[in-house]
């Protein structure tokens, strides 16, 4: 099989297809979706995708070999490279291999966490000692001092924090990944925030945990709403009197003036706690929990503040390789939707989604083209919020 993934949009393309002769259709889907991967490859091979998903998304060169449950025995190769004229663009091949992976003995890690490759600070955590097992460059430029190499947590933790780590890693050690905002400390500086992410790779000896920096400033990409919209006088005093979130959202999906749209979601960021929360309106009521509870790892969130988006459209959620999508859009029917990121100073707080039961529903331009819903939309979730204190 070869493909390439859009990598803003998360959206895999299949170049030259190839069936797995006991997969068929569904060979891609190890590609696209976490959930059947977690079924269908072999426990101790997953960690080395998870290190592949995290080289990839620094547009490094990566290859990895791994085996299907059942059938073990004829391991598959994945490998991967950077687009050389497109850097949006990652490429790759899946074939049957038959190489495999050694376990690096001194660690007890299987080769495929790959740290010393990263370009951004990578670490292995093993939580049971609370001992940092090891790291890369990028990390001990970060974290080192002069002459001290980092040995604990606590190295790497503001004074009082460390359970907070431990916390996510124990999250990530339950569900396998974890993605969020931590906080850090490390070479003189006091502390500061970064966007990690969090894998389980634990072995039969030690439970750990491999911790990668999102390579990605936390910088305001949000011009100010009156600047980029017009704003609608009308609908700000209509969403203003209704009396909770449900209605107010509703009211914006009337007034968003697209045949094709089947819903309205409002996704609130919950950063510290690595999770989104998602409400949704429309014909979506009748497939979703109002507030459902999502991890952020894997979001349409994440996808904005990793490639700095000022919005994020996509035509087919069956090409996607994003976990939310798989997880929150498919299964209730979504198959194209339109995000636009709001933020409170350089944090993304919200994400207002507009989605459609039909593939290729909206405009190439639709930000421009839902520009009236934005500032109505910042209303509602302010007062929401107020109201929530």
């Amino acid at each position: 099989m070869i493909w390439q993934i859009e990598l803003p949009a998360s959206r895999l393309s299949v170049i030259k297809n190839w069936h797995h002769p006991e997969l068929g259709r569904d060979t891609s889907l190890l590609l696209k979706d976490r959930s059947f991967r977690k079924i269908m490859v072999m426990r101790e091979d997953l960690l080395a995708f998870e290190a592949f998903w995290d080289i990839m998304l620094g547009r490094e060169s990566a290859a990895m070999s791994f085996r299907l449950k059942s059938q073990p025995e004829r391991p598959l190769y994945l490998q991967g490279w950077a687009h050389p004229q497109d850097s949006g663009i990652y490429c790759g091949s899946m074939m049957y291999d038959y190489t495999r992976e050694v376990v690096d003995s001194e660690n007890g890690l299987y080769a495929g966490t790959h740290i010393h490759r990263a370009r951004h600070p990578v670490f292995v955590i093993n939580t049971d000692k609370r001992v940092i097992q090891r790291y890369n460059k990028a990390a001990g430029s970060i974290f080192e001092t002069k002459n001290s190499p980092i040995l604990h947590i606590n190295d790497i933790s503001p004074k009082g924090q460390s359970d907070k780590l431990l916390e996510a890693a124990k999250s990530a050690l339950e569900n396998d990944v974890w993605g969020g905002v931590l906080s850090f400390s490390g070479l003189g500086l006091s502390s500061f925030n970064a966007r990690v992410r969090i894998v389980n790779c634990s072995n039969d000896n030690a439970n750990m945990v491999r911790i990668s920096f999102i390579d990605q400033p936390r910088i305001a990409l949000q011009e100010s709403i009156s600047a980029q919209s017009s704003l609608s006088t009308k609908l700000v005093e209509l969403v203003r009197a209704c009396p909770d979130l449900r209605s107010a959202l509703r009211a914006l999906l009337d007034h968003a003036e697209l045949p094709a749209l089947n819903g309205l979601m409002f996704s609130d960021i919950i950063s510290e706690k690595g999770k989104v929360q998602v409400y949704g309106v429309g014909e979506l009521e009748k497939h979703m929990g109002w507030g459902e509870l999502h991890d952020y790892e894997g979001t349409i969130a994440q996808s904005i503040e990793r490639f700095n988006l000022r919005s994020l459209l996509v035509d087919e959620c069956l090409d996607s390789t994003k976990a939310i999508d798989w997880v929150l859009f498919i299964p209730r029917g979504v198959r194209s939707y339109f995000a636009k990121p709001f933020f409170e100073g350089t944090s993304l707080r919200s994400v207002l989604i507009l989605c459609s039961f039909e593939p290729y529903s909206f405009p190439p331009d639709s930000e421009d083209y839902f520009t009236n819903l934005y500032e109505p939309f910042v209303q509602v979730v302010e007062a929401w919020r107020k109201n929530k204190k």
